[in-house]
Formats: C-alpha cells, structure tokens, sequence
C-alpha cells in the first residue's frame, strides 16, 4: 500500500473537515470525533513504520465514511451533525466489540446533548437498531 497516496487523501479527508465542522462548540466535542480521528490517523501514517495492511485497511474504510458523511453535510443533506455523530461513535463502539459503552455513551450523550434522560432499555433498542443497519450495510460484520 502506497502509504504516501494514503496520507495525502487523509489530508483531503482533513480540509473537508476543517469546511464542514459546526460554528459553536457543543457541550459533549471540543473538538470533533471525525476531525481528531484523522489528525490521529495522518500522524499514524507519517510516523508509524511498523503499521501494518490490516490496520491501514481499516483506516481507509474508516476515512471513506467519514469521507461520504462530511460530502452529505457539505452539500446540505445533512442538517444535525451532533445526531450523526453519536450514531458514528456509537458505531465506532460496535465495530470494538464494546456495545455496553455504546449504550453507555448513547445514554450520556442524550444527557449532555439534548438534555434528555433515556433509560437503559431505550438505550439498548438505539444501540440494538445501529447495530442492525451496520449489519445489513456492512459496516459491520454479521
């Protein structure tokens, strides 16, 4: 894999980003998930020797849907950024195998972010239901 063809397509990935971010900061992201996952993923691929195909594979099905996400914001299909990135965390958590921190996370982002307390069994059936579309799609492995 052409490492450097990688890295230069991350930093395509970065300025669209940088284009799409919202204007104020919510209360849960300083920064954005998307924009620190790529900060993180260039710096992988510009200073880590020892990263292997399976790793860069990864990075690079993680980027092209970060990739089509932000091209949806950008060309205004996409209005609650915040909403759509709790369902990608929560798929982030899912990918790791972690659906108890999935829940975990949904229930404290609805908390922090809407103000809305969701119980766990409600949690759950989100999670449950992600976890269903990244099955059909796959993004995730059934």
């Amino acid at each position: 894999m052409n490492k450097k063809l990688i890295t230069k397509r991350l930093k395509m990935l970065l300025k669209l980003i940088e284009k799409t971010q919202p204007d104020s900061i919510s209360e849960s992201h300083l920064f954005q998930p998307n924009h620190s996952d790529t900060i993180y993923w260039i710096d992988r691929m510009e200073t880590d020797t020892n990263i292997g195909s399976g790793e860069i594979a990864k990075i690079m099905k993680r980027a092209n849907q970060v990739w089509k996400l932000r091209n949806k914001i950008k060309n205004g299909e996409i209005d609650n950024i915040e909403e759509i990135e709790i369902s990608e965390t929560v798929m982030d958590y899912l990918r790791d195998g972690q659906k108890i921190n999935a829940i975990k996370y949904y229930r404290n982002e609805m908390k922090v972010v809407y103000g809305e307390e969701k119980g766990l069994k409600e949690s759950k059936e989100y999670v449950d239901a992600i976890e269903a579309h990244g099955k059909v799609t796959g993004v995730l492995s059934r």
